[in-house]
């Protein structure tokens, strides 16, 4: 066995210094083995394995310690920020942190900026979910506020908001709308877009009973308009429940004459119970 430095060959013996170990190589009968750290002073070629380092490092790579860091300047270890557990190239650019303190760009600190969290078991705070501008984890369910487009249901961001809430621009959430509403704009009773059960829409308000010339149609949920001879109806928009001047109502049909047979046909029927 025997080493080959940049310098040439030497035998295995205790190093007179750092460029008397650069780059220092085990050959086993010409093949290559390892290449030892050039920080390594003291070597066994049997093992393979150094047995001491220049310096404070540590066995068995010659590495600086944890908490410290190697300056290219000087060429020696030197200790890392008070905040950061290791850091390379400078004191103040952190690779780990310190106990309650989470890793950011390099930046040790016990707070995380917007758009991240405190990822507890890695010890960095990391991207939030691309639809949260602020969250407590990872994932689409840990939201408190949403990016622009986006809107708070709960903990998490959408697009579109569950029935019976809409989208809030001003606050970016997803808002309650009023209680006969199913669907609607705002938060008011003339803002809906559809109506709960046993209400109608007429126009953007909802309704247990339509006003005049309109009726309550089931199917649809809304008010619709009766036949323009009608003054009121139900259930259809031709079965008329009163008629509008000159016209007649016969059997709930609003006819300008009386039909043959018919002598007393009236102008208007009583009005339906929810009129009175």
């Amino acid at each position: 066995f025997f080493f080959q430095a940049e310098d040439g060959i030497r035998d295995a013996q205790e190093s007179r210094g750092l460029g008397d170990v650069y780059k220092r190589q085990l050959f086993s009968t010409g093949v290559f083995v390892k290449t030892l750290s050039p920080f390594c002073t003291y070597s066994d070629p049997e093992l393979d394995l150094c047995l001491s380092c220049l310096d404070i490092r540590e066995l068995p790579d010659c590495t600086c310690p944890e908490e410290d860091y190697f300056d290219d300047g000087t060429e020696q270890c030197q200790l890392c920020s008070s905040q950061c557990l290791s850091c390379e190239k400078t004191r103040e650019r952190c690779l780990s942190c310190k106990s309650k303190l989470f890793l950011f760009d390099y930046q040790c600190s016990d707070f995380c900026p917007e758009g991240t969290y405190k990822d507890v078991s890695k010890r960095v705070c990391s991207g939030c979910d691309p639809a949260c501008s602020i969250c407590t984890g990872a994932g689409v369910n840990s939201c408190t506020a949403c990016n622009p487009g986006w809107f708070l249901y709960n903990t998490s961001c959408l697009t579109s908001c569950p029935t019976r809430f809409f989208r809030d621009e001003s606050t970016q959430r997803c808002e309650l709308c009023s209680p006969v509403c199913r669907q609607c704009t705002n938060g008011t009773s003339s803002s809906c877009q559809e109506c709960e059960t046993d209400f109608f829409l007429h126009g953007t308000t909802c309704m247990q009973f339509c006003p005049t010339g309109y009726y309550e149609d089931s199917s649809s949920g809304k008010c619709l308009q009766c036949d323009s001879k009608c003054v009121s109806c139900s259930k259809n928009s031709t079965n008329c429940d009163t008629c509008k001047p000159n016209f007649f109502n016969f059997l709930s049909s609003c006819r300008d004459t009386c039909p043959v047979g018919t002598y007393a046909c009236l102008l208007y029927t009583s009005p339906s119970p929810r009129d009175s």
